[in-house]
């Protein structure tokens, strides 16, 4: 265990380990991989699971505002306005680190009591190496991802007319196709059980008709022109600076993120965006995205994300109340809101 017995070195690396999960893959990813293995690892240890469990969902949820990929909001927002992967990266990542290192620094002091104490394993954890089932499957795995980010990264430069989602699509469709060649080989040959099966098995097929719901309900209000009448109604402020905008787009992500959850609010952003006809809608369009990555600190409602999570936590039987989440998320979310969106207004000035 590289903490060895100090809480310190466990909450840093675990933040840590999260961001890199999440700016490489998704928050989704980093919350439903980490979130087993930190009460797990809290019950084997016999330590309060509460500062690393939101340590976790802190980190998963600031850090995805840097890539594109690694939260939908990002890519429901940035590609609505044609923000391609590089261009995206340029704007968002200084607001990220800020927005990334406010809640560690906080978490940090807040729960520094607890934090700091040693700790004994009351069980023995095994080797991280023999967790792994086939290791050239896991090196397969590594290597399309890796592909995929770097073929989203390449997206930005002139001529690669692929769209970010056609990229993901191609992988993935890759990757399921050598799984399929690789089962039947393996079971011809030792008539192993199909690994596509279990993989298939564990996906959260419950989310494609809460979020396709969520869709259309906002897609039906974006039909009667309501967006687009609050769009033209704040314009005469919005279009005032870029300040100014960048102040009303988070309000309002934070306000209607909260209400509908930040996919749905993502897409009722775009034409609401768009309603205010703004000659320079950069302050607009990142004000917005950071707004709907870090309202999930606020509220675990906010964010599909914090409904996995809070999930994942019942199943675990460890409880975090609503009310002492947002005694925390209170805290935290304002200061990290204005850190970020202070930088990216000097980003914004300067470029």
């Amino acid at each position: 265990m590289k903490s060895g017995k100090s809480g310190t070195k466990l909450y840093f690396i675990i933040y840590f380990t999260v961001a890199i999960i999440t700016i490489v893959s998704s928050n989704d990813v980093a919350i439903l991989t980490f979130t087993p293995f930190v009460t797990y690892f809290a019950r084997a240890a016999g330590i309060n699971p509460l500062p690393y469990l939101f340590c976790q969902f802190m980190s998963a949820n600031s850090w995805g505002i840097m890539p594109i990929i690694s939260n939908p909001t990002n890519i429901v927002i940035g590609t609505g306005f044609g923000q391609s992967f590089g261009v995206y990266v340029k704007y968002a990542a200084i607001p990220c680190i800020f927005g990334g290192m406010t809640p560690c620094i906080m978490l940090y002091l807040m729960f520094k009591k607890q934090i700091t104490k040693e700790f004994m394993m009351k069980e023995k954890l095994p080797e991280p190496k023999s967790l792994i089932n086939n290791r050239f499957d896991m090196w397969v795995g590594v290597f399309f991802l890796a592909a995929t980010v770097v073929f989203m990264a390449c997206s930005s430069i002139p001529g690669f007319s692929i769209e970010l989602w056609q990229i993901a699509g191609i992988m993935a469709a890759i990757l399921l196709v050598y799984n399929i060649i690789i089962d039947v080989w393996r079971y011809i040959k030792d008539k192993q059980s199909p690994k596509l099966k279990e993989i298939l098995a564990t996906l959260p097929y419950s989310i494609i008709p809460f979020l396709l719901s969520l869709f259309i309900l906002v897609s039906n209000l974006t039909g009667t022109g309501l967006f687009q009448i609050i769009g033209s109604n704040i314009a005469k402020l919005t279009n005032i600076s870029t300040p100014i905008a960048v102040t009303i787009f988070d309000v309002i992500a934070t306000i209607f993120g909260n209400a509908l959850n930040n996919i749905p609010m993502s897409v009722s952003m775009v034409p609401i965006i768009q309603a205010t006809d703004n000659n320079k809608p950069l302050g607009s369009i990142y004000a917005a995205i950071i707004g709907a990555n870090l309202i999930a600190l606020l509220t675990p409602l906010g964010s599909l994300a914090g409904i996995m999570w809070i999930a994942l936590l019942r199943g675990n039987h460890v409880k975090i109340g609503f009310s002492d989440f947002m005694k925390i998320g209170f805290i935290v979310t304002p200061t990290a809101l204005a850190l970020s969106l202070s930088a990216l207004m000097i980003i914004l000035l300067l470029w």
